[in-house]
């Protein structure tokens, strides 16, 4: 399972090149994953919201209900 140091790692490793291609796609299709792996999912969102990416755990719950 997977850390939330281990999440702030991923994801910005992946925000980098996301930012060097001016897109979230990359990010956004790793949420589902880091959930699954994280040993507290909360993790995943703060750790969204760390990096300034926060807006995309809110668009997916807009779309999800």
């Amino acid at each position: 399972q997977l850390e939330r140091a281990e999440m702030d790692d991923v994801l910005s490793n992946i925000l980098a090149e996301a930012l060097a291609k001016g897109e979230d796609s990359a990010i956004d299709a790793m949420v589902p994953h880091m959930r699954k792996l994280a040993h507290n999912r909360d993790d995943v969102t703060a750790a969204l919201e760390a990096v300034g990416k926060g807006h995309l755990v809110r668009a997916r719950k807009g779309s999800e209900g």
